[in-house]
């Protein structure tokens, strides 16, 4: 056993049991790490000394640092990942709030303290922030941090075109209408199209 564990010590063996295969990325994210040609910098904010932290933000911290750990293996040199722990009054904490990144109240559990729990993208001159990763969107975690890659590389939007017979792009009513016709109220954008807006001009 001792000779076995000397001879494949180099190697380095990775399985992915999971049923959604939760710590493997989608193809679609491996060619983009694949085509990364300008360094990019990942920045971790999360806040481990605070007491009382809930544990089931600190299981999904730990899930965020293993999937980072998988961009940064997949980027070929172009992705680094930087891992920081916001006290308060520390430079990390300074850091934070310069990327866009914020703390969340922990008022619910019996203390004033902050965590914070998010991720900054950097590229040149681009940054893009994930304020605050919620566990509550853990199956888009990694679209959300794709996307931010994507954004930073490409800060202009580019335009597309959507034609519908439905209402998708919202309606808005005229405020003369509205005085008018009392039963008619405003609709907000379709949830897709709130999506794309992100990412590109929609018309």
């Amino acid at each position: 056993l001792v000779a076995l564990n000397v001879i494949l010590s180099p190697a380095s063996v990775r399985l992915d049991c999971t049923e959604e295969k939760l710590f493997t990325l989608t193809s679609s994210t491996q060619q983009l790490l694949k085509e990364l040609d300008t360094p990019i910098t990942v920045r971790f904010y999360f806040t481990k000394d605070v007491p009382q932290l809930p544990p089931r933000l600190m299981t999904y911290a730990e899930r965020v640092q293993d999937l980072l750990k998988e961009y940064q293996r997949c980027g070929g040199g172009n992705i680094e990942v930087v891992k920081l722990n916001p006290t308060p009054d520390s430079d990390a904490e300074d850091s934070a709030n310069l990327d866009g990144v914020t703390g969340q109240a922990l008022g619910a559990f019996g203390t004033g303290d902050r965590v914070f729990c998010g991720i900054a993208v950097n590229c040149l001159d681009a940054t893009v922030a994930l304020p605050f990763l919620s566990p509550d969107r853990e199956d888009l975690l990694e679209y959300d941090i794709t996307r931010a890659i994507y954004r930073v590389q490409h800060t202009e939007k580019a335009k597309i075109g959507v034609i519908s017979s439905l209402p998708v792009m919202g309606r808005q009513v005229p405020p003369q209408m509205m005085m008018q016709m009392p039963n008619m109220s405003q609709q907000p954008p379709w949830q897709v199209i709130s999506e794309l807006r992100r990412d590109f001009e929609v018309v």
